[in-house]
């Protein structure tokens, strides 16, 4: 042993394990994911591209002391909390429909 480490560089490896290049642009736009549970019904950013939650038809606003965002496929998990809202600036899922459709 000559005190050579023996194996890919840590210069390879960065190149190799480049995270970000694999996983793409961020899917909720800046926004954090959610916290818990579903409250979309398939992955953010697995739908078309270029579009969001803000303009897909199943969208709901809730209208109470504020206005929460709400998609209208996860009526059945909704609860009164945070948990099951929807930002409308992230990336849309399979499920997108154009605004007209939903409504």
């Amino acid at each position: 042993m000559n005190g050579t480490p023996k194996g890919p560089s840590a210069e390879t490896m960065a190149t190799l394990f480049d995270l970000d290049a694999i996983a793409g642009p961020d899917p909720y736009n800046g926004h954090p994911p959610p916290k818990s549970g579903p409250c979309t019904p398939a992955r953010v950013g697995s739908g078309p591209a270029g579009h969001t939650c803000g303009d897909c038809g199943h969208r709901a606003r809730l209208q109470y002391a504020n206005t929460y965002q709400k998609c209208g496929l996860m009526q059945h998990v909704w609860t009164g909390g945070a948990a099951t809202d929807i930002r409308v600036a992230w990336a849309a899922c399979r499920e997108w429909i154009p605004e007209t459709e939903g409504a």
